[in-house]
């Protein structure tokens, strides 16, 4: 049985920049078709990896960054839609969930600091209410003093401590010491504002 067969050009004799066609036996034919459909088969396959690398490389990268820099955070509304409560993709979470990767991945890196220790941090207030205003900051992620847990009992003595300090150092007697809750949070991490007129 004889039938045709289209030989790509890499493989045939050049006839003015075409492929050729030539009579072949039926098992040359089905050799030459076969052979045909796995080099169309192999070069879709390997556009079909390469698309899904350029979207996998990318997606696992986030993933492990992410995994880092979220590693030391507790979940947020922002990031765990099924528990959406009231605070769904509120920006205080968005800015909770920063202050904390800020704070515990890179510290080094936060503005106006008046005093540092290995559990706490304080700042100038960016937006002073008064003539001294501080804000004393825990290096551990938590949301607001309704979520302490006897863990965090040594990062809250380090804040009485360093307050303390603060108010030595200052030599402060009029003074308030507050925490916001949940509710009147402009960030959703626990913090205390150090007030002095």
């Amino acid at each position: 049985m004889v039938t045709e067969c289209f030989v790509p050009l890499t493989t045939a004799k050049q006839v003015s920049g075409a492929a050729t066609v030539r009579t072949v036996t039926y098992d040359e034919g089905l050799f030459c078709c076969s052979a045909m459909m796995l080099h169309l088969t192999l070069q879709q396959m390997f556009g079909a990896a390469k698309a899904i690398l350029w979207v996998l490389v990318p997606l696992v990268v986030g993933l492990v960054i992410g995994g880092y820099l979220f590693s030391e955070s507790q979940p947020r509304s922002l990031l765990a839609l099924h528990k959406c409560e009231r605070t769904c993709l509120q920006s205080n979470e968005l800015m909770g969930l920063i202050a904390s990767v800020g704070l515990t991945k890179f510290p080094g890196v936060v503005p106006s600091v008046v005093l540092e220790t290995d559990k706490t941090i304080v700042i100038k207030h960016p937006f002073p209410e008064a003539r001294i205003h501080y804000v004393i900051i825990p290096k551990k992620d938590i949301k607001n003093i309704a979520e302490v847990s006897e863990a965090d009992a040594e990062y809250l003595m380090d804040i009485f401590s360093v307050v303390h300090e603060l108010v030595k150092e200052e030599k402060l007697s009029q003074y308030e010491l507050l925490t916001n809750g949940p509710g009147n949070q402009a960030v959703t991490y626990l913090h205390f504002h150090l007030i002095a007129k």
